[in-house]
């Protein structure tokens, strides 16, 4: 019997830092990108964070590890669907909408 994958595209895994905008308040989150796809990021915040599944936000990761500078138009729509608090730290999946290569910023 075949395993059943849950996801839609590969998943390319990572270590790079990015940004989350919440809409509803114009708010920058930095995070690091553990992984991620044409549909959706996996995201990590060094610090708690006050997001719930089905908020609106935008993501962007960057090309290498020393860049700090994004662009706003890098930055992918998207929903969040999962959040998980793990010790001081949050986990944020997003899921992009529509779905499509997200441009790691270079």
């Amino acid at each position: 019997m075949e395993p059943i994958t849950r996801r839609r595209a590969s998943r390319q895994k990572t270590n790079l830092p990015a940004k989350l905008q919440q809409e509803s308040t114009g708010r920058y989150v930095s995070a690091q990108a553990v992984d991620f796809s044409n549909y959706g990021a996996l995201l990590e915040v060094d610090y708690p964070v006050h997001l719930q599944p089905g908020h609106r936000v935008r993501v962007a990761i960057c090309g290498t590890a020393r860049q700090v500078l994004l662009a706003a138009t890098a930055m992918q729509p998207g929903t969040i669907v999962r959040f998980r608090i793990c010790g001081n730290r949050c986990r944020v999946a997003v899921e992009f909408d529509p779905p499509q290569a997200l441009a790691v910023a270079a």
